[in-house]
């Protein structure tokens, strides 16, 4: 059934519903084909968040790989523990984030609530 499915040429945002809706295709081979469809990063991210099976090393540095804006990052470390980590914070650094934005982040993540970010919002400020 799924691979007359998938002759069907679904598009990346009914794949995702798919793998979102139906239990039985939240395996890796089915986000493998998802990959291959060229999600949008902000749908990739949803599924991050939402299953543990899409938070692996792998598929964060696949998220990446789409160039997101630092507000979906910004939304993907304030709703998924997993993506709760320095390396995850330093990829937002990278993103040059404005100051509204980090201030978002520090309001609504307790793992942004550190000295480090203080002082990066500070920069932010001085910046502006």
């Amino acid at each position: 059934m799924l691979d007359y499915y998938k002759l069907l040429k679904p598009t990346y945002n009914n794949f995702s519903w798919l793998i979102y809706e139906c239990k039985f295709c939240q395996t890796k081979e089915m986000v493998e084909y998802y990959k291959s469809l060229n999600p949008k990063f902000d749908d990739v991210s949803i599924l991050i968040k939402e299953f543990e099976f899409c938070q692996t090393d792998e598929m964060l540095d696949f998220y990446k790989s789409l160039n997101p804006d630092s507000i979906d990052v910004s939304w993907l470390i304030e709703k998924c523990k997993f993506c709760q980590t320095q390396e995850m914070i330093e990829y937002y650094k990278s993103l040059n984030p404005d100051y509204n934005n980090v201030l978002w982040l520090i309001k609504n993540c307790e793992f942004c609530k550190t000295q480090e970010m203080y002082q990066y919002l500070k920069s932010k400020k001085n910046k502006l």
